[in-house]
């Protein structure tokens, strides 16, 4: 045998041996029983034979010579019963000591055959399908017992080769499936901070657009204002241009009427003390054009340069103005030159008109620039209202998305713990299946 016997295996051989012994000396007995009451029978036989023959002596047909017969027939008789007896003790010995051997050798048979079948059955417990078990020697019930048994063996050896195979597949998938769920993990994780971070940015951008939709309305009302400012400039030209009108006319006047000449020069003096008051305004106004060009930026680049011709317009009015002054002082000098200095007079005064026409069409350009900037800057102050709300979708959808990462990096997390857990779960079954012993 390929195997030694355990102590409850040997004592179950040992028993089935007992009684394979017990059952032959049962058989033994009952043989020695059945001699016995065969010898019985054999005396009894032969005492009847005894008994019988003075009867068969005085039969009818007697006489000298029949009465001879009997007596060797007795004598016969008695010498066969002598013989089968001698003959029925050597029988009951032999078949005493045949019986004795067929029960020796159906106990080795027995004996053998559960010996290999408790080798197999061992092997079976023990998990040993590595090892192999002796062939089938019989076609008897334990010889099919024996064949089903290894058919068994070798069956749960290819199932537990299977299976340990499987088993290493496994963890090693789980393995697989743990590294890739950890990089899944960490990827999330990453995911998730950088969608926090264009979260914030995302906010910080919709108060800037605010901060920019706020500035672009303040804009718009200083633009208004320019836009009145510009306006009132116009009107005040407008005004200046009557009064050079006026001027031209008063001079005209004067020069059709010189007796009234220091009359006139007075009331000239009134007309340019209004000029200087004009022009004082003018140039009020073209400093504050100028402001708020600046504060237009490049759209107010246009507006500045004519807000500095405005400014040179008036202080050469203003030098006109002076000169006027000086010439109604030396018309008020010089009452001998009274006409030519009128001429001039009026000469000077046509160029300023001209002058305050060209300013009123620079005013009125003015005007025009500053209604297209303040029409721009509502667009813009629109665009960044919409822009506004178009920033504060997308910081709703980036919450919402950074909630669905968020949910999705904890279903990871938890992937990556049925990972964990699958992986030991291999790893145990591994370590189960090692006890076996099957073929790599």
């Amino acid at each position: 045998m390929g195997k030694g016997y355990t102590k409850e295996e040997s004592g179950g051989i040992m028993k089935i041996k007992h009684q394979m012994t017990i059952f032959a000396i049962l058989v033994s007995l009952g043989l020695l029983f059945l001699s016995g009451l065969t010898y019985r029978l054999l005396e009894e036989l032969k005492s009847a034979h005894i008994q019988t023959i003075p009867y068969g002596v005085e039969a009818p047909e007697s006489g000298p010579d029949r009465k001879g017969e009997a007596i060797p027939d007795m004598e016969e008789m008695k010498a066969r019963i002598s013989g089968v007896e001698e003959t029925l003790f050597p029988v009951i010995f032999g078949i005493l000591c045949l019986n004795g051997c067929l029960m020796f050798v159906l106990s080795r048979k027995v004996s053998d055959s559960l010996g290999r079948l408790s080798d197999l059955t061992g092997y079976i417990a023990s998990g040993d399908f590595v090892s192999q078990a002796d062939p089938v020697e019989t076609r008897d019930e334990f010889g099919g017992l024996y064949e089903n048994l290894l058919r068994i063996k070798t069956g749960l050896g290819r199932i537990l080769q299977d299976v340990a195979a499987l088993g290493t597949q496994v963890a090693g998938s789980a393995e697989e499936l743990h590294v890739t769920s950890e990089q899944i993990a960490a990827g999330m994780k990453d995911q998730n901070r950088k969608e926090d971070f264009i979260a914030t940015a995302i906010e910080e951008m919709n108060k800037t657009i605010q901060n920019v939709a706020h500035n672009a309305s303040e804009s718009f009302h200083a633009a208004e204002k320019m836009v009145e400012m510009a306006e009132q400039g116009n009107r005040k030209t407008g005004e200046t241009i009557q009064s050079m009108d006026q001027v031209s006319k008063i001079l005209h006047e004067v020069g059709d009427m010189g007796g009234s000449l220091s009359r006139r020069t007075q009331e000239i003096g009134k007309i340019t003390k209004v000029i200087h008051d004009i022009v004082a305004e003018t140039r009020i106004l073209a400093f504050n054009a100028a402001i708020e060009a600046a504060h237009a930026g490049e759209q107010g680049r246009g507006f500045a340069v004519v807000a500095d011709e405005v400014r040179k317009l008036s202080e050469r009015t203003s030098k006109a103005t002076q000169e006027i002054d000086r010439m109604i002082q030396e018309i008020q000098d010089e009452t001998g030159d009274t006409v030519a200095a009128m001429c001039e007079g009026i000469e000077d005064v046509e160029q300023g008109t001209l002058k305050a026409r060209e300013s009123g069409d620079a005013l009125q350009k003015i005007v025009e620039s500053v209604t297209q900037v303040k029409d721009m800057i509502m667009q813009i102050a629109r665009s960044t209202e919409e822009e506004s709300q178009t920033s504060d979708e997308i910081a709703r959808n980036a919450q919402d998305i950074s909630q669905v990462s968020r949910e999705t990096m904890k279903g990871s997390e938890t992937s990556l713990n049925a990972c964990g857990e699958l992986s030991a779960l291999a790893s145990e079954l591994l370590h189960r299946l090692s006890v076996f012993q099957v073929k790599k």
